[in-house]
């Protein structure tokens, strides 16, 4: 288009020229003087002229045709251009783009008019960059037509794959780019891997037999389970009959139904007996190749199933084997069955179990939870929640139960379903008491007044010398330890009179008074300073490095070992130094190359390969060794033939990283090779049964099920997706738990990540169907993992068992049940008098029995009759109460009760008696305590740091900040709190600064934002702030927490950078266009023309001029 454009833009500069030329001639013969010539001379002079002027005007009209030509041609050569069905563009050597079609732009989803000048890398998908960028390099350096496949990226699509290729200009400052989308054929080609994957995977995963039989009756496909049946390997059964393969009758049997299946033209379901085995065949007929027909067969052992059926009575058991804890009881608490992991949970035995009452197991802290799950049971039919039980042994486990009443032989139970979650519960405790691992730092802290007196140790230190805070204070540090003088290069006594941080190592190799018994110490002091700077003491934290030294002891045995390892490794490791100078191979190495060279870059001719697919000849700095060590790119799972320095020809995997140091400067580089020459064999012959094995799949009875790592459904055959009620393209693309029950998840989340681990398995699992009944199935499940074995998918094989589930199912509701209460509950008549109470009242109360406890008054319970008495007026008040008070056990002893209490009333209003329910919460308000004191150490330990920390409440409020924080800023402790911490953020970044905070603040998440906060020297410096939500031991938020660095220096070194980055942009923009080139050939062209009409209309005046001298002399 821009072609165009400038040949309109000829004829308009013609006319210009022509009206300057006219000026000029005009003038020119104001300036010359009338001639006096003869009149034969004259009319000599005009016939040449005339001549010449007839000379020039064909001459004209042959330029003009031939300039209506060009243009003619330019114009359908811009039409061509722009429709073609191919991307063309031209860039310029640092990949600009000056020209580009409508294909071209259409590929890139980007306006033409808005790609000129941009980068065409910006567009290429970062892993393809770094191919495109060298293939670009290629191209402007070879003048050779270079070709390439890379990935586009673009804004809200998918990737889009093209093939490109390129040629240089003569000149060498453009490329011609034609770019073709083969995103189609990407596509396919991974949906063909993937497919070959997935039958694969499943033939090797199944446990059914499963075989396919030519027309003759021979085996042509087997699968590894019927090879174990036989004991045969695939070689020794592959064109056998069962006539070869087992006894005369039990082929015969074998054959009558396979010549069944192959007349009916229909699938054939049969039950075999073969020894004491049984066995369910399918047949059906299959077309194998030219319209040839076989059979193919699934056949699977059923003796299990058999005898299952056969024994109906003893289902029961079968519960024992249940990953969950399954009971009955009534609702008395009486166990009425309990399977084997309920047992094995709570470490008794059957008899020892069933002689309990489900009350024992419960945990008092539980008491109010179960209340209101019983209650939710009663209002809707089931509830799940989480208790503890207590075990044999006294200790206590987290259990997640679901609760669901059931008829038990006519009688009401409750069905109780439990996992135990104590794995759960740790992590989560864990991450609840993160924020407090200071409190049990195994570093040790002190603190020496500036006369080297100890005035105060953490429990680490007291730990680490054996003595109490009172034996510590007011010694020597040195005479804590037993030790005769102070250490060498104390730091302490360094940093009390230096007044700088100071730190050491103290062992037995540097001290020589230091006793080995002491271990050995990486000492650190911080001197402390008062207001007006002056040193008064100093801050001392030791790291016991004991084990350290002996880690770097071992760490010097790894390298030895991994010295032999690198000798015995299966694959070929070379290493390389920053010249690239090949230095060792270790021997498997040089097995696959037969030889151990070791060459510079100037000598890689020495070896020969060949790239795949494409089979072109590696040259010598073209290798990816070479790639790396002048570029520092890491290049993974290059496929080469390679020609070995024995003789032989090998295909092999080649990758190359460098190895950088911590400025990230290359200092060599590593070459790992893999030999895949067997491999490849292997997969050309599976290629060839990947046909077989999907026409297996299409018509097999099983449901199978394939999914990706994310367990969205991939592939789905048709028996599946009737099992369901969908058509395979319903199923497609959904999560596979979008087919599950809410209830199930749990466990089907545990089986997937047992799958991501590479664990197969077969089990039960429910489906809901898509008219929403319940299907049962037995599931056969493997993992699918790529050619680097990582974990990409799962295909499963699933069996319909929903009749026989519906069987167990009636049988199992009936020999499980659930009852219990872990409250300590109790009845009071209208005096006050106890008339009911629970076992968890008595064990709480620590009585033997209800006989001991029955008709006694409730204040009988309480330590003092006072709390008793508020008790009951606030109770008959408003009707319930609900508060803690100090209880008294049988034995005398006490401890704090909390109680709901509510008045019972009879249909009149009268009140008949009273209900409580208690939970023991005295060790809660003992770790409350000592919460409290962990909190105060960890103020101190805050306030010793180099990090400036704060905290904040519920309220979003600064409430704490530490002494490195107020002595940064100068600024008290007062003037911090609440918002005033803000006065000291940059204007510019106080907006940016609260939004992050109040943002991250209200999803409770982590934030990390950086700001500009004002020193107490009056600057403002750069500051890091990585805030924290912060939960208490209960797990419940009660704030953030915040810990804040100077990054002044870091950010100036990010500046300067983004400046150099700047101003070598600037340099490198380069500004070229081929357009312009071919526009000025036209203007030279257009001169051309001008000039020779400019001549004629000079002559023409000549010509006038001398006609008129004819005249005047005449």
């Amino acid at each position: 288009m821009e072609g165009e454009c400038a040949v309109k833009n000829i004829k308009p500069a013609n006319n210009e020229l022509r009206r300057q030329a006219e000026a000029k001639l005009s003038e020119r013969r104001k300036q010359t003087p009338p001639s006096s010539v003869t009149e034969a001379e004259t009319r000599r002079l005009v016939h040449e002229l005339e001549v010449h002027q007839i000379e020039l005007e064909m001459q004209n009209e042959e330029l003009m045709q031939s300039r209506a030509q060009v243009e003619a041609g330019l114009s359908q050569y811009m039409d061509l251009y722009d429709f073609a069905p191919i991307g063309y563009f031209t860039l310029a050597r640092d990949g600009a783009i000056h020209q580009v079609n409508l294909a071209g732009a259409g590929l890139l989803g980007v306006a033409r008019g808005e790609l000129i000048k941009r980068r065409f890398d910006a567009f290429v998908n970062v892993k393809s960059r770094s191919v495109f960028n060298g293939f670009l390099e290629k191209a402007f350096g070879s003048r050779r037509k270079e070709t390439c496949e890379v990935a586009l990226q673009k804004d809200g699509a998918p990737t889009a794959w093209v093939h490109i290729a390129a040629t240089c200009n003569e000149d060498g400052q453009r490329c011609l780019i034609a770019a073709m989308d083969i995103s189609a054929r990407k596509q396919a080609e991974e949906a063909l891997r993937e497919s070959e994957q997935r039958i694969k995977t499943f033939l090797d995963s199944t446990a059914d037999m499963a075989f396919l039989k030519d027309d003759s009756y021979h085996h042509i496909v087997v699968n590894r389970a019927l090879c174990k049946f036989y004991g045969k390997t695939e070689s020794e059964i592959i064109g056998k009959t069962d006539f070869d393969l087992m006894s005369a009758e039990a082929a015969a049997e074998c054959r009558k139904t396979d010549e069944q299946a192959l007349r009916s033209n229909t699938l054939k379901i049969t039950e075999e007996t073969i020894g004491d085995r049984y066995y369910e065949t399918m047949k059906f007929p299959v077309t194998i190749t030219n319209g040839k027909r076989g059979i193919g067969a699934f056949i699977r052992d059923i003796t299990e199933r058999k005898r299952a059926e056969e024994w109906t009575g003893h289902l029961a058991a079968m519960v024992d084997l249940a990953p969950s804890a399954i009971t009955v009881h009534d609702f008395a608490g009486k166990f009425l069955y309990t399977n084997q992991k309920n047992l094995d949970i709570h470490g008794y035995s059957r008899e020892e179990l069933m002689a309990l009452n489900l009350s024992d197991f419960d945990v008092p802290s539980s008491a109010a939870l179960i209340k209101e799950r019983m209650n939710l049971i009663r209002d809707v039919g089931e509830a799940s929640f989480e208790v503890e039980h207590y075990c044999k042994g006294g200790t206590t486990v987290p259990l997640e139960l679901f609760v669901k009443p059931v008829d038990w032989y006519g009688k009401p139970a409750l069905l109780s379903i439990g996992r135990d979650i104590s794995e759960r519960k740790r992590t989560e405790q864990q991450i609840r008491f993160q924020a407090h691992i200071i409190d049990n730092s195994p570093i040790i802290a002190a603190y020496h007044d500036k006369e080297l007196n100890m005035v105060w140790a953490n429990k680490a230190y007291q730990r680490a010398t054996g003595l109490s805070l009172d034996e510590i204070r007011g010694k020597k540090c040195y005479q804590v330890w037993n030790l005769m003088k102070p250490c060498r290069d104390c730091p302490v006594i360094t940093a009390i009179e230096t007044g700088e941080n100071a730190a050491h190592e103290l062992t037995p190799d540097n001290q020589d008074h230091w006793p080995e018994s002491q271990g050995s110490w990486l000492s650190q002091a911080v001197p402390v300073r008062d207001e007006q700077g002056a040193v008064i003491g100093c801050l001392e934290f030791a790291m016991d490095i004991a084990e350290r030294k002996l880690v770097e002891k071992d760490l010097k045995q790894r390298e030895n070992l991994l010295e032999k390892i690198f000798d015995v490794l299966p694959i070929g490791l070379w290493f390389a130094d920053k010249d690239g100078k090949l230095l060792r191979g270790n021997p498997a190495g040089v097995q696959i190359w037969g030889a151990e060279p070791k060459v510079s870059p100037s000598e890689y001719g020495v070896f020969k390969a060949r790239r795949l697919p494409s089979g072109k000849e590696i040259a010598p700095d073209d290798w990816a060794l070479a790639h790396t060590i002048r570029e520092g790119v890491t290049i993974v799972d290059e496929l080469l033939e390679i020609d070995t320095f024995d003789g032989k020809k090998k295909v092999v995997l080649n990758s190359t990283a460098p190895v950088l140091d911590d400025e990230c400067a290359i200092q060599g580089a590593i070459v790992v090779n893999m030999d895949m020459t067997e491999r490849i064999q292997a997969q050309m012959a599976l290629a060839d049964s990947e046909k077989r094995y999907r026409l297996i799949v299409d018509t097999a009875n099983e449901g199978i099920w394939s999914m990706d790592s994310e367990y969205r459904t991939t592939f789905v055959n048709k028996s599946m997706a009737d099992m369901l009620g969908y058509e395979p393209g319903e199923m497609l693309g959904r999560r596979v738990d979008s087919f599950m029950f809410p209830e199930d998840l749990g466990d089907h989340f545990d089986k997937m990540a047992a799958r991501a681990l590479g664990q197969s398995a077969s089990y039960e699992r429910r489906f809901l169907h898509k008219d929403g009944d319940v299907l049962w199935t037995i599931v056969s499940a493997s993992p699918l993992k790529d050619e680097q074995g990582n974990f990409v998918g799962s295909i499963a094989m699933l069996t319909d068992i929903t009749e026989r589930k519906q069987a167990e199912e009636r049988l199992r509701l009936k020999n499980l049940v659930f009852d219990g209460s872990i409250a300590a509950n109790s009845i009071a008549d209208s005096a006050g008098v106890i008339t009911e109470t629970n076992a968890a009242f008595l064990k709480m109360w620590g009585h033997s029995g209800k006989d001991e406890v029955v008709g006694k008054p409730i204040s009988y319970f309480l330590n003092d009759p006072g709390e008793a008495a508020a008790l009951f007026t606030a109770l008959h008040a408003d009707g319930a109460w609900q508060g803690n008070y100090t209880a008294k056990k049988k034995d005398g002893s006490t401890f704090i009760a909390q109680s709901t209490a509510t008045v019972l009333r009879d249909e009149n209003g009268q009140v008949i008696g009273y209900q409580s329910s208690v939970v023991d919460i005295t060790e809660h308000r003992r770790a409350e305590e000592a919460l409290h004191e962990q909190e105060l150490q960890y103020r101190i330990l805050a306030d010793s740091g180099l990090a400036l920390v704060w905290t904040s409440g519920t309220d979003k409020l600064c409430n704490y900040f530490n002494q490195p924080w107020l002595k940064f800023t100068g600024r008290t402790l007062e003037q911090e709190l609440g918002n005033g911490w803000n006065e000291g953020v940059h204007p510019e970044d106080l907006e940016r600064c609260v939004q992050t905070y109040v943002t991250a603040f209200d999803k409770q998440e982590s934030f990390d934002m950086v700001y500009r906060l004002r020193h107490a020297g009056g600057e403002y410096r750069w500051i890091r702030d990585l805030g924290t939500p912060n939960f208490n031991a209960r797990g419940e938020f009660v704030g953030y927490i915040g810990h804040c660095f100077d990054i002044t220096a870091q950010r100036a070194a990010e500046e300067e950078i983004h400046k150099l980055n700047e101003d070598l942009e600037q340099k490198i923009k380069l500004r070229t266009s081929e357009l312009e080139e071919s526009v000025s050939r036209l203007e030279e062209m257009n001169r051309v023309f001008v000039g020779r009409e400019l001549k004629m209309i000079e002559l023409k005046e000549r010509i006038a001029e001398l006609e008129e001298n004819v005249k005047r002399t005449s």
